[in-house]
């Protein structure tokens, strides 16, 4: 099993287990954001609430001391009188102080009234003031309200305006919100200065977020009140924001993000706006967002364990499944399986495996046992179907009917000669060990009855060293070699060499007992050999067999004596010639 399918397997393993944690953590971050972006919503809509309750307390008292101004008949008449007379009389005198003793206690009571200014159309020069009494209007320093109503439609009668004043000339100016309110009684106006730096102090700045900020706007858009906070929109936006209907709404300024809270009052035309960066929202979320990753990192890192515990102990058995596999594949020596206590899917399928395993190769094991048994027997029939002492007697006649016909030895008597000395050796004892004297004798009347049969076409060179002659092997294993040169490499070339041969050489290197037979016959095509190569230590059918019965047959004999020790190489040229070499070990007579 590749490293590859373990980090498949180990990577699948985590994203199995980490997923449905990330879409956990990402659920629950946008719905606890959400959950805070409504709290804030909540805070903010009751902090207006708030805001506008005090601030129409203090327009609804504006309007009952305006009505009081207006709709009083002692104070108009007080006022009318006043009003009409330039002079410094007694009554006019006493005029003065009644209506500014009036306007003093209002005052007094509401110090966010910085001024009262009643103006009639009537005495267009003259104005009652709460600073100066009734007096020329060219005596006061502010004169920019009279501007105003004089410049304001007639059909409005109430109205707001922002602006900054002196009460004297030496002053420096500071800002007023200025209330129009018209008279009933007669043309007219009663103007009232309030201090936004009152106000604001005192009803605005209470709540405890330093981000939140408080902005109260006239019916056009126009601030009127705010906090000390930082203002996050600018008079253009304000203004847009005060077309908006009363809701909770997000808006882009300056790269930023901030949530709107807004409320409108229907009396006065007042806007009340509350509006804090969503980024506090985050700020808010921060320790349960840090409590979420710290969750998060402990889960993964729990998760990469287990998942590489899994991974890695199924890794493990996988591998030795696969190295049981091969073991068996390869014939070789099981492995012993470790005892469990508790078995999972993987050791009852190792376990199945080995028994199927051991079952097969019982089942392969009996086979070839009875297969050998067979062919033994059946050697042993026709052994004894062949009697080699009927054989050797009846060879023996025929060499000697032969010999006499031509009073000497000849082609035939020599022929029969070496056929009794090859079924002499052959059925003597198929099993035994022969030594590698008694194999070149074998051979060599093999080739005499080759070379009889052929009129010497082919000449034939052995090289066997005497300390080679006494050493043992199978028997039966040289003979068909010349014999496949024969056949299959001298027959079968048609060209006309000179010089057909067969070369056998039999040495020893080392521990190794070395055969090779060579023949400059026909030789193999690269295919053809190559097919030889695999089909040679392959498993082949009976109609195989019996086609290469001399290789094949001499091959497997081989390995079923050696096993793993014998070596069969094999080389070919095509028009060149063919060359067969054997490798066993040296077996002397005291082994």
């Amino acid at each position: 099993m590749k490293p590859r399918a373990f980090l498949k397997t180990f990577m699948l393993f985590l994203l199995t287990l980490c997923i449905p944690l990330v879409v956990f953590f990402a659920a629950t971050s946008i719905f606890t954001h959400q959950q805070l972006r409504e709290l804030s919503i909540s805070r903010n809509t009751r902090e207006l609430q708030q805001i506008e309750t005090s601030m129409e307390m203090i327009l609804n008292q504006i309007t009952q001391l305006s009505l009081s101004y207006d709709l009083n008949t002692d104070v108009g008449h007080q006022l009318d009188l006043g009003l009409q007379r330039s002079g410094s009389t007694y009554t006019s005198t006493q005029t003065q102080k009644t209506i500014r003793a009036l306007s003093s206690a209002e005052l007094l009571s509401r110090p966010y009234i910085q001024s009262i200014h009643i103006y009639f159309d009537a005495t267009p020069q003259r104005v009652f003031s709460s600073l100066s009494g009734i007096t020329n209007i060219s005596a006061l320093c502010d004169t920019g309200w009279l501007d105003s109503y004089l410049a304001a439609d007639t059909s409005v009668d109430l109205w707001t305006q922002t602006r900054t004043v002196r009460r004297y000339a030496f002053e420096q100016p500071f800002p007023v919100i200025t209330i129009f309110q018209r008279t009933y009684s007669r043309p007219g106006v009663i103007v009232l200065n309030l201090l936004p730096d009152y106000i604001e102090k005192n009803f605005l700045q209470q709540n405890s977020d330093t981000e939140l900020y408080i902005a109260v706007t006239d019916e056009h858009g126009t601030l009127l009140l705010d906090n000390d906070s930082t203002p996050y929109l600018d008079a253009a936006q304000l203004r847009q924001l005060s077309e908006q209907p009363d809701s909770a709404f997000s808006i882009p300024s300056g790269g930023a993000s901030y949530l709107v809270t807004k409320r409108s009052s229907s009396a006065y035309g007042w806007t009340y706006l509350a509006i804090i960066p969503e980024t506090s929202l985050n700020r808010l979320s921060r320790p349960l967002f840090n409590m979420f990753v710290i969750t998060l990192l402990i889960c993964l890192l729990l998760g990469l364990f287990l998942s590489w515990r899994f991974t890695s102990r199924s890794y493990r058995q996988m591998t030795g499944i696969m190295c049981l596999l091969d073991s068996a594949a390869q014939g070789g020596e099981l492995p012993e399986l470790p005892a469990s206590r508790y078995q999972d899917e993987y050791e009852i399928l190792t376990d199945n495996l080995v028994k199927s395993f051991l079952e097969q190769r019982y089942k392969k094991l009996e086979s070839s046992e009875r297969t050998f048994h067979v062919k033994a027997l059946e050697l042993m029939a026709l052994q004894a179907q062949i009697n080699p002492h009927f054989m050797f007697n009846t060879l023996k006649t025929i060499y000697w009917k032969s010999y006499s016909l031509t009073d000497g030895a000849n082609d035939v008597s020599s022929m029969i000669e070496s056929l009794s000395g090859i079924l002499h050796y052959s059925l003597e004892n198929p099993g035994s060990m022969a030594s590698v004297r008694e194999e070149i004798q074998q051979t060599k009347n093999y080739l005499d009855i080759q070379t009889t049969r052929y009129r010497n076409r082919f000449r034939v060179e052995l090289r066997c060293p005497k300390d080679v002659m006494e050493l043992k092997l199978l028997r039966l294993i040289l003979q068909p070699l010349v014999e496949n040169s024969i056949v299959h490499g001298i027959l079968q070339d048609d060209r006309a060499l000179p010089e057909r041969g067969i070369r056998i050489t039999v040495c020893r290197s080392g521990d190794m007992l070395l055969l090779r037979v060579t023949d400059n016959g026909i030789g193999m095509r690269p295919e053809a050999l190559a097919v030889l190569r695999r089909t040679l230590h392959a498993e082949v059918t009976p109609e195989q067999e019996i086609q290469h019965i001399g290789l094949h047959n001499t091959v497997k004999r081989l390995f079923l004596q050696y096993s793993e020790q014998a070596q069969v190489r094999i080389q070919s040229r095509y028009r060149f010639g063919t060359s067969i070499t054997i490798s066993i070990p040296v077996v002397s007579d005291n082994q």
